[in-house]
């Protein structure tokens, strides 16, 4: 913030202390009437002195003490009680009383101002009904040199990110032991490893046009052929050939918009090669961004 002109005080007025005080004592709780709701945690005077903020007492459900001790609370639950949600209930009970806000004021499965807003914004057209678009930039399809003939073309593998126990998107990447437990692999069919001599640990190279990833293969019967999968949150890593070591999922994405201008990530199409192996992600140092080392020194 410094470096932007920004007083960092003034972005962040608070300590954390403060900021976990203001979390906490605003947490609130639904009463029996379903209705109305009043503070979860009580914090005494002598809470808020312990903790050095500022901030009012309050009477909650659950003391303070009792709250990091248990770390959860209960909350009964019975048939007649008043907690549950019945969505859209006041249109299902009256929809000619209660319309909605679409079009026509009711649940549309045909939705015209899709497709006109769509075709507005120039970069496609958008179906004003449900289904699959099939000429997709980098679809299926494209994993094909000729589609009828079923001859796969020079990137044969559709490539998808699904997410991953190892990161919250890109958080926590840099945390060893996540890295250890959780080894982002690449997950490739059984059909697919056998036939380019590809076995479970075996190192990777994931390419198309717009870069390259070294993984480490996994091998499973738990995904399609024709499909590999390149868990999500990966922090980008390039060594000196060129190859991203971290497995970001955003290496081998490219320029693609479609719709109303939605950048098409999550259709990626590749290559799958075997080369020689590479230390894996939690034995190598976490490489730090450029950005964050004058700081650090």
């Amino acid at each position: 913030l410094a470096r932007w002109g920004i007083d960092p005080d003034l972005a962040y007025p608070y300590s954390d202390e403060q900021q976990s005080f203001y979390q906490i004592s605003g947490t609130q709780i639904i009463e029996d009437d379903g209705k109305t709701f009043s503070p979860l945690v009580t914090f005494t005077a002598e809470d808020i002195a312990a903790l050095g903020v500022e901030g009012e007492p309050q009477e909650g459900k659950i003391s303070y003490r009792d709250a990091l001790k248990q770390g959860v609370i209960t909350v009964p639950r019975s048939e007649s009680d008043n907690h549950g949600h019945i969505a859209y209930e006041a249109f299902r009970t009256a929809p000619e009383k209660n319309p909605l806000a679409s079009e026509s004021g009711k649940m549309e499965l045909y939705c015209r101002r899709l497709e006109e807003q769509t075709s507005r914004a120039g970069w496609g057209v958008v179906s004003p009904v449900p289904e699959y678009v099939d000429d997709q930039k980098f679809g299926y399809k494209a994993t094909f040199a000729n589609y009828e003939a079923r001859e796969k073309g020079p990137y044969p593998f559709q490539l998808f990110n699904p997410h991953y126990p190892r990161t919250a998107h890109a958080h926590f990447d840099n945390v060893l032991e996540l890295r250890e437990a959780f080894k982002r692999p690449l997950f490739i069919s059984l059909e697919d490893a056998e036939s380019l001599g590809i076995e479970t640990g075996d190192t990777v190279l994931v390419e198309n046009d717009y870069g390259r990833v070294v993984r480490q293969a996994c091998v499973t019967n738990r995904i399609m052929p024709g499909v590999v999968g390149l868990p999500h949150g990966g922090w980008f890593e390039m060594d000196e050939q060129g190859n991203d070591l971290g497995g970001s999922g955003a290496t081998l994405c490219g320029s693609v918009t479609g719709g109303t201008g939605v950048s098409g990530y999550n259709t990626q199409i590749c290559s799958v090669t075997k080369v020689d192996g590479s230390p894996e992600d939690w034995e190598r140092p976490v490489a730090m961004p450029e950005c964050q080392k004058d700081e650090e020194e």
